[in-house]
């Protein structure tokens, strides 16, 4: 709903961008992970300076 609601974009590249941050957003909330602590993380492991997060974790 707030993807349809806040029209941040108006490109493919942008739509991308936006559809993957709320997914990623949406799901650090319903497993009650700091969207920045995760993104922190992610960009990280990125540059080489530590491994990837779990998104999801297994029980």
């Amino acid at each position: 709903m707030d993807r349809a609601v806040t029209q941040g974009n108006r490109g493919v590249v942008g739509n991308q961008w936006h559809e993957r941050f709320w997914n990623v957003s949406t799901t650090c909330g319903m497993q009650e992970i700091s969207v920045m602590k995760y993104l922190k993380e992610s960009l990280s492991a990125y540059f080489g300076m530590g491994t990837l997060p779990r998104l999801i974790h297994q029980a």
